[in-house]
């Protein structure tokens, strides 16, 4: 399997000052949208479980669900890929 390469991350990265400030800006946007999920999905997030767990059925609510965690998990897994 052939995965393509990435430049496009690489010029932000070469010099050490500008590191610090990516980084900074990607952990305080990170730690934003945590927050507007867990505030604002939480409801979302608890019908979607309870109707795959206890009724066994899926709806909006549970695509909601697997589409903004997969996001986020997506978006803090290729934050921490091109971090390093």
């Amino acid at each position: 399997m052939v995965f393509p390469l990435f430049d496009f991350f690489k010029p932000i990265m070469l010099y050490p000052e500008e590191f610090k400030i990516y980084s900074l800006f990607y952990l305080f946007i990170l730690l934003l949208s945590i927050v507007i999920m867990v505030y604002y999905g939480t409801e979302t997030y608890k019908r979607a479980y309870k109707n795959m767990i206890y009724y066994k059925i899926a709806n909006m609510d549970t695509l909601i669900t697997l589409g903004s965690l997969s996001a986020m998990f997506m978006a803090i897994f290729f934050s921490i890929l091109y971090q390093y």
